[in-house]
């Protein structure tokens, strides 16, 4: 078996995610991982969620269907385990929104307003029951396709893993085009295009009203931020560094980055 099947065989044993062949093609490791010591490859078969994937699926597209309502908002993806048809049934369900340039804050608002109304159930800070919940923790708008974050095998698989539920504007292609350095880790994990991202136009009004319900937001999530990152272009809302977690085990395994 080659190097880059191992590697990738015992990054997914992390999770408890059994690969397919198909997957095993698709998820090969890239130069940036090496195998620095023989290592057995794991012998038992992990457990498929499938189904409680698929129901957690349909959850995420009816709530597809309400924020596509809302004009400023030009993606939206599942990311984490429900990415991967990996979800528990305690999990929560993980979304990437993209909005147009200065609506972030504006749209943030508006989205959690409508889907709080329409029914659906939203994970709030601090709050360890996640089943079937909404977990909206991923907000850009379109001047930040580019990840600033730190670089590593799991932040690039988190990347390519992102599944698209709604694009208006190609943004996925873009966001993997702006992000091709994943190609080191995962390099047949996600189609990454020469697409070049159109110059967008401000719009004066959007821009103040947008920089005012940041600073609210912000004001009201000071007492409850920890290592998450929020700027007026985006909001990482992880308040737990899994990268860290996530390299340090891989390291228990042999497998280091180069």
């Amino acid at each position: 078996m080659k190097q880059s099947d191992i590697i990738s065989i015992l990054y997914h044993d992390i999770f408890k995610y059994s690969l397919s062949k198909k997957e095993l093609v698709r998820w090969t490791a890239g130069k940036r991982l090496k195998l620095k010591r023989k290592e057995a490859l794991p012998k038992h078969t992990h457990p498929t969620h499938t189904s409680t994937s698929n129901s957690k699926r349909l959850i995420a597209d009816r709530a597809v269907r309400v924020l596509n309502k809302i004009p400023f908002i030009l993606f939206v993806g599942i990311t984490g385990s429900l990415a991967m048809n990996n979800a528990k049934p305690q999990s929560d369900i993980d979304l990437m929104i993209i909005t147009k340039k200065d609506t972030l804050w504006i749209t943030r608002l508006v989205a959690l307003f409508l889907l709080f109304i329409s029914g659906f159930k939203l994970r709030r800070a601090k709050n360890s029951d996640e089943k079937d919940k909404l977990c909206l923790n991923f907000w850009i708008d379109e001047t930040a396709l580019e990840w600033t974050g730190p670089r590593n095998a799991y932040i690039a698989h988190e990347i390519a893993q992102v599944v698209p539920l709604y694009d208006q504007s190609t943004l996925h292609s873009q966001w993997l085009s702006r992000n091709r350095w994943i190609a080191e880790y995962w390099p047949k994990a996600a189609a990454i295009s020469q697409q070049i991202s159109k110059k967008q136009e401000s719009d004066t009004h959007l821009g103040v009203l947008n920089m005012v319900l940041y600073n609210l937001q912000r004001m009201y999530m000071k007492s409850k931020i920890t290592r998450e990152s929020v700027s007026i272009h985006h909001a990482y809302f992880h308040p737990y560094d899994w990268s860290l977690k996530v390299m340090k085990a891989l390291e228990r395994r042999g497998v280091f980055e180069v």
